[in-house]
């Protein structure tokens, strides 16, 4: 039996479940916080779809028709393809968690059909216009402590390709200067060391010695990049940070995501292997760095119009 699991069919409880399977996610599974709370808030919108309480048990959910009766009602609702889609993703999950813990006789949602989605190419900037960001940021940088974090954290998303949730978890101790590199913690908490760039470690070294310190409070937390309360930075306010500097820096609008992605396909035009991309970006699999050939297929098909006689 898996970690995580131990409930039997007649006491599958809904509230108890769902504890249950929190806490599988969490410690057998390594998934972030923000992950379990998607992961359990589709599972209630499916519950409560089933009219299914606290203290009743799940079983009369537990059927393939009563999950095709829920994406019905989400298709009526106007919902997406990819948030069907996802939904989708997280009852197969859980119905096969379910089944291997004897809450279920059977996986009853192996066989729901997953919609057709878009895949929609990232917004990305331009080498130019990551690089008039960069220097905006570095520009308001002197007088200001929260704008040189941001400054540090937007110099080294653009030069690692970190996620959002990798750099505020970042510690000091992570960094390491003589070698030029960070230590990266991703999903299932799989380690990475990746290198970051001059820049990065001039944006880095100025932070340390010149707002780190007017950040630190009383409390104040061990994280490398501190919020003006001196806990650690949320990935909301880096998020909404970068929004704002996007903005203020004549550049299109992005947010993290949309910075690593533009880290990606600046290696990949520069020459980069693509599995070099995958370890430095901490896919698992090769098929997800791929998308960034899509993105260099944009510049090839403009060079092909231009210069192929029968274009």
């Amino acid at each position: 039996m898996e970690k995580g699991g131990g409930l039997r069919m007649r006491a599958a409880k809904r509230g108890q479940v769902l504890e249950d399977y929190r806490h599988y996610l969490k410690y057998a599974k390594a998934f972030s916080e923000a992950s379990i709370k998607a992961y359990l808030a589709d599972l209630r919108g499916w519950l409560d779809h089933c009219h299914i309480k606290e203290e009743e048990s799940i079983l009369p959910a537990c059927s393939l028709p009563a999950a095709r009766n829920w994406l019905a009602q989400l298709r009526a609702e106007g919902q997406s393809n990819t948030t069907i889609a996802r939904k989708i993703a997280a009852l197969r999950a859980f119905s096969k968690w379910a089944k291997q813990n004897q809450v279920v006789e059977t996986d009853f949602a192996k066989q729901l059909r997953t919609p057709k989605t878009a895949k929609n190419l990232p917004h990305l900037l331009s080498i130019d216009q990551a690089k008039q960001l960069l220097a905006w940021c570095e520009s308001q940088a002197d007088n200001d402590a929260v704008m040189a974090r941001d400054w540090a954290i937007f110099e080294l998303i653009y030069a690692t390709g970190a996620r959002v949730g990798e750099i505020c978890a970042l510690l000091p101790e992570d960094i390491d200067f003589e070698a030029r590199t960070v230590r990266l913690w991703g999903k299932g908490s799989k380690e990475r060391i990746v290198p970051f760039s001059p820049q990065a470690a001039k944006a880095l070294r100025f932070y340390l010695q010149a707002a780190r310190g007017e950040l630190q409070k009383s409390a104040s937390s061990d994280a490398l990049f501190l919020g003006a309360q001196g806990g650690a930075v949320s990935e909301r306010i880096v998020r909404g940070r970068l929004h704002r500097a996007c903005a203020l820096a004549g550049v299109p609008d992005l947010g993290p995501h949309g910075l690593r992605h533009s880290m990606a396909s600046h290696m990949l035009e520069g020459g980069a292997d693509l599995r070099v991309i995958q370890e430095m970006l901490g896919h698992s699999a090769l098929s997800t760095t791929q998308r960034y050939t899509h993105v260099d297929a944009h510049r090839i098909i403009g060079a092909y119009q231009q210069a192929f006689p029968r274009a």
